[in-house]
């Protein structure tokens, strides 16, 4: 058996379904194994008291959520931020007579200001940067703020036309809002989550309805003088209705590079464990686990690839021998961003997989000789998972019984 350095007695992993024999890993909780590398543009991540870090480039990001609570390996596709200062909002632009006001301190990484309503329901502040959208242009917004004295939000697309579309928050500690456009332009998955220390994240889809130039503003929704939110930052991110993990601005736009993560695959026959989760709204076809000939023509000319889609609620492997495609579904039935674990069966003449512990279903066929593995992408580095994988441990042995392998594809 060829092992990975590194390698963990498995009955020290707290894993009771899996045999105790000396086992190697690339992805368990939080470690992450050395073999495994990254390329990408840094970005940021969530550490385990729920505090947002910088990662530096080329680093493999383990994130957890705002409550510290772990999720895992993080693999994004490439995503921009049109904010121009995106995590200090002293820079933007108070509109309609708001009162803007620095407050001196931060909350997570963003700079604490607070914005107050001088009688007008639409006072606000802007970011100072505006960008286009097209007719039906997709957009990612996410807000951050705290309720201040007005327990209301007022977020804003306006165009330099004069026509917007508005989501109110009316009471932020009861996440109650609606959304509202005069321009045609329709709203995706409305969420308001609560992070650490009264902080706020709301994120939401919109679908652009008029070609135009447009700006994101934050202010306090009440007419009352003198009644506050303190804005905290954002994020725009154009051509998707996903939003994706923070990218910081200062002074202008920034885009992060997706993640391709990558490791030297050393294994002939073997069960691969992997579990992962894929953000709420997913996409067709992206790739969860692929392993190819890095030595081939072509990625897809040799490969074995487990694919993940969150539309057609199914997952599948496919299974490439000089060009030659086969594969097989398991249809899945799932909440949005909740963990799915699959055991695959590598063997010379045939896959099994389980998706979690259903009975395996079989792909007959020459296994091609695989010498590299990607995680969360494929082999050309594209088709992100866009989610985060919390266990991915290789089992030294191809051929064992279904119901085994379905013991393994269990959470």
């Amino acid at each position: 058996m060829l092992s990975l350095n590194n390698s963990l007695a498995l009955n020290s992993l707290a894993l009771a379904h899996v045999p105790a024999v000396q086992y190697s890993y690339f992805i368990y909780g939080d470690r992450v194994h050395p073999s495994l590398t990254a390329t990408n543009t840094g970005g940021t991540y969530i550490d385990a008291n729920g505090a947002r870090q910088d990662a530096p480039t080329d680093q493999v990001r383990v994130t957890h959520t705002s409550q510290g609570a772990l999720l895992g390996v993080v693999g994004e596709s490439q995503s921009p931020n049109s904010l121009h200062d995106s995590y200090d909002c002293r820079q933007w632009n108070a509109i309609g007579g708001a009162v803007k006001t620095d407050l001196g301190n931060y909350s997570d990484v963003f700079r604490r200001v607070s914005v107050a309503s001088n009688g007008g329901s639409w006072h606000r502040i802007r970011d100072q940067q505006d960008f286009t959208l097209a007719l039906n242009e997709q957009v990612a917004i996410t807000v951050f703020y705290e309720a201040g004295t007005s327990n209301q939000a007022f977020i804003e697309l306006r165009s330099t036309g004069g026509t917007y579309a508005t989501v109110f928050v009316t009471d932020i500690a009861g996440g109650v809002f609606s959304s509202y456009s005069d321009n045609g332009s329709t709203f995706h998955n409305i969420q308001q989550k609560l992070e650490k220390d009264g902080r706020y994240k709301l994120t939401f889809g919109v679908t652009c309805g008029e070609a135009g130039t447009y700006a994101l503003g934050v202010g306090p929704n009440t007419t009352v003088v003198g009644e506050t939110i303190i804005a905290l930052g954002g994020m725009i991110e154009k051509g998707t209705l996903v939003p994706s993990s923070f990218v910081k601005t200062s002074g202008g736009s920034a885009v992060r590079t997706a993640d391709v993560i990558t490791a030297p695959w050393p294994f002939k026959e073997c069960v691969i464990i992997a579990r992962f989760r894929a953000r709420d709204i997913g996409v067709a076809g992206s790739k969860a686990l692929t392993i190819f000939d890095k030595n081939g023509p072509n990625w897809w000319y040799n490969f074995a690839t487990i694919i993940y889609d969150s539309i057609a609620q199914q997952v599948k492997c496919e299974i490439g021998f000089n060009g030659a495609v086969t594969s097989n579904t398991h249809d899945i039935v799932h909440a949005p961003d909740t963990s799915i674990q699959v055991a695959l069966a590598l063997s010379d003449a045939a896959i099994k997989f389980s998706v979690d512990g259903a009975a395996p279903k079989t792909i007959i066929g020459n296994v091609p000789p695989l010498n590299q593995l990607q995680v969360m992408c494929n082999g050309d580095g594209g088709e992100q998972l866009n989610g985060t994988m919390d266990l991915l441990m290789p089992y030294p042995q191809g051929n064992v019984t279904d119901a085994k392998l379905q013991e393994l594809a269990t959470q």
